[in-house]
């Protein structure tokens, strides 16, 4: 893209570079500028604290902080960098394409939220994920979404049935879904700030928004998660 004459710019997670060189003195050949981004701001490895990251990059160098904001949230972060870099780019060189890419680690490990996002979803998972799953499938078939013959499978290898999960552990499944939910509403508001944001400079009419995942809840920790992981 650079050669056809785009500007690249990257936000947010880079997990393309060996533990050992994510650090100061470490190979950069793999790091985003050397991977085609004109500018890059975020974090390289899987995951990092949401509300303090272990550290942060910008271009090739490690960002010297020794504290957040006591507001601070890597989601919003990524996204302010992000629209940092389109009124850069619109600004300076208004008729040049740009390829912008925003690479959230939410929602992987670890679950965290912020606390009004996550209270916004309190009492909705109490009736447990069979009920929940039941439910969206039922509303995915009247939306025309789904065949009507489609039947809903079995449950995944591995997870109980909601009935089979002892009742005093079902208040903590409850919240951990309360949280993910959380992180997801998160990315769907940091998403709507970046479209209104190309729409004000006039360039949503021609860009294409192409949004992809690769992880879904995940495993690691076990049913419980840990303790303590950073």
């Amino acid at each position: 893209l650079r050669h056809a004459g785009y500007s690249t710019y990257g936000v947010g997670k880079w997990h393309n570079v060996a533990d050992t060189n994510a650090t100061s003195s470490g190979d950069r050949s793999a790091w985003p500028l050397q991977r085609g981004f004109d500018r890059y701001y975020g974090f390289l490895g899987a995951e990092t604290n949401f509300f303090s990251p272990g550290h942060l990059i910008e271009g090739n160098e490690f960002l010297p902080l020794d504290a957040y904001p006591t507001d601070y949230y890597c989601s919003d972060d990524w996204t302010d960098r992000a629209v940092r870099f389109l009124r850069g780019h619109q600004s300076a060189s208004p008729e040049r394409p740009f390829f912008l890419y925003v690479a959230h680690n939410a929602p992987h490990v670890p679950l965290q939220a912020k606390p009004e996002d996550i209270a916004a979803y309190e009492g909705m998972y109490d009736a447990g994920w069979d009920a929940l799953r039941e439910a969206r499938f039922v509303r995915q078939k009247m939306m025309g979404l789904l065949p009507e013959s489609w039947r809903l499978p079995g449950g995944s290898p591995g997870v109980p049935s909601w009935d089979d999960v002892p009742e005093e552990r079902r208040p903590l499944m409850a919240h951990y879904m309360q949280i993910y939910a959380a992180m997801i509403e998160n990315i769907d508001t940091n998403v709507g700030r970046l479209v209104a944001e190309l729409k004000a400079l006039g360039r949503w009419d021609n860009t294409l928004l192409v949004l992809t995942s690769d992880n879904g809840a995940s495993s690691i920790g076990g049913p419980d998660g840990a303790a303590n992981i950073f």
